[in-house]
């Protein structure tokens, strides 16, 4: 009876360790768009790991994204951007389809590997798609540029951060599609209601706060 009970305790816990694994596997490597990703990665020879931490540290996978500075989409390209790639590839956008989770991962990954062909490095290329090629060719012009010490030469704060973030993300990814392992639908849905359940505690604990400093 000890033994039966001894395994059911086991396996209790193996589930629960089962689900908050999953859920932190969501939270911390959401893999979403994974059909118009492998289709990118695929056309232009691209690491799938790179292009999803792209997208979960421009946009969180939130294709509807728009930042105050006119970056758009999954991979926030910016207007200006999209009119070079589409001029130097010779493909039409129009303005709706920026938003269509292919067209927009495909713009920004083209204009990623243009980066990377033109600095000759994918740090290097990571750097200019935050800061922009120009800043980032005048770091390197002016000798700043060091290596082995965690991108504490970039000058820009937001910029060392990102490709900090950037890496990080892509050894994640790395070692989630090494196993081959995508978290079931099921938890994404429970995971989604858990979000905005939080989301609407805090509001509530925002208009409470409020009231009382009235």
């Amino acid at each position: 009876m000890k033994a039966l009970k001894k395994i059911i305790s086991l396996l209790l816990w193996l589930f629960i360790f089962y689900i908050i694994l999953n859920f932190l596997i969501i939270h911390f490597f959401p893999i979403r768009y994974e059909k118009e990703i492998d289709r990118v990665s695929e056309e232009l020879n691209m690491d799938k790991s790179l292009i999803l931490a792209v997208i979960k540290t421009e946009s969180g996978f939130d294709k509807s994204a728009v930042s105050s500075k006119r970056a758009m989409g999954l991979t926030q390209v910016i207007p200006e951007t999209v009119l070079f790639v589409s001029q130097k590839y010779n493909i039409e956008v129009g303005v709706n389809e920026i938003f269509e989770p292919y067209t927009n991962i495909r713009v920004g990954m083209l204009y990623l590997k243009n980066l990377i062909e033109r600095f000759g490095s994918t740090e290097r290329a990571i750097l200019a798609y935050n800061a922009g090629p120009s800043v980032v060719k005048k770091w390197i012009d002016e000798g700043l540029e060091k290596f082995g010490d965690n991108y504490d030469w970039v000058p820009y704060k937001e910029t060392r951060n990102y490709i900090k973030k950037i890496e990080k993300s892509r050894r994640g990814y790395e070692a989630l599609l090494s196993i081959d392992y995508r978290a079931p639908e099921i938890f994404h849905d429970y995971y989604k209601k858990i979000i905005k359940f939080a989301k609407s505690i805090k509001s509530l604990d925002f208009i409470s706060d409020k009231g009382e400093n009235r």
